[in-house]
């Protein structure tokens, strides 16, 4: 019997992250991260990605990116077709579908929902159903 749905926010660090994520149907992260969705994936629930990205500069800024499915488990094989950045300390890509793709100010975004934790959350935070409904 399947699951319900399970929502995890994914963090992009490095300029250019989601627009590869994008054009090649692919996500990467590190290791224990992967396992949180992985797990969540292996008992039977569809897996709910909601991407953020933080510039590293003085100024900060968070933004809401969009939101989408894993469609598969990790495939080691797309490593070597797909341009991460810092691969030793990544795990292996595994297949996203992109649902929908915007960028907000995520200031924006926890205002509307009166949550200003938002841009705090960790890579693959795993976010209430509820909360994540209302993002998306």
């Amino acid at each position: 019997m399947s699951q319900p749905p399970r929502y995890f926010a994914l963090r992009a660090s490095v300029s250019g992250l989601v627009e590869t994520s994008r054009r090649t149907g692919t996500w990467v992260c590190h290791p224990n991260a992967q396992k949180k969705l992985t797990d969540a994936a292996a008992a039977g629930a569809t897996v709910v990605l909601v991407w953020f990205f933080r510039s590293g500069t003085a100024s900060a800024t968070n933004v809401f990116c969009g939101y989408g499915r894993m469609t598969s488990g990790p495939v080691p094989a797309l490593k070597a077709h797909v341009p991460w950045d810092a691969p030793g300390s990544l795990g292996d890509p595994f297949a996203v579908e992109w649902l929908c793709h915007i960028e907000v100010p995520i200031e924006e975004v926890a205002t509307a929902l009166q949550t200003p934790s938002l841009g705090s959350l960790k890579d693959a935070t795993e976010l209430e159903p509820a909360l994540a409904l209302q993002i998306g």
